[in-house]
């Protein structure tokens, strides 16, 4: 399976730096999960970005927007070799109510360790706006 430089954590962090709510969906109360297919090539570009399940215009365009703008991903390997795989990203767009309280001020994310390869999570403050507007729900193929 392909991955994010630095893996799940990082993916989440990314997405939620670089989505930005959509204004006239914010004004008219949209809100969704956008499920976002693509391709991670052989050699680890996103391409073939498309919609699976649509919530609405504004926030199905900045969903594909973001995904376009990721960088290239660890290719997919079969047999040794590097291949081209779909994925399939679920994001829920959430509108903040005045019920909204943060559980949780920091995100995870990943920090070279000398004693594992694919580095160690350390805890990092985050801007609670960022915590309810994107909530990656999962990934996967």
């Amino acid at each position: 399976m392909p991955e994010f430089p630095g893996g799940i954590a990082a993916l989440m962090l990314y997405l939620s730096e670089n989505i930005r709510y959509p204004v006239e969906a914010q004004k008219n109360g949209v809100q969704g999960r956008v499920f976002v297919r693509f391709v991670v090539g052989a050699d680890g570009a996103v391409n073939h970005v498309g919609i699976r399940r649509s919530v609405s215009p504004e926030l199905d365009d900045e969903a594909v927007r973001v995904v376009k703008t990721m960088p290239k991903w660890m290719p997919g390997k079969q047999n040794g070799e590097n291949v081209a795989v779909f994925y399939i990203l679920p994001i829920d767009f959430r509108l903040a109510t005045d019920d909204d309280t943060p559980k949780e001020k920091t995100v995870s994310k990943l920090v070279p360790d000398n004693n594992d390869p694919k580095g160690k999570a350390e805890q990092e403050p985050v801007n609670e706006n960022q915590l309810k507007k994107v909530v990656v729900t999962g990934y996967g193929g």
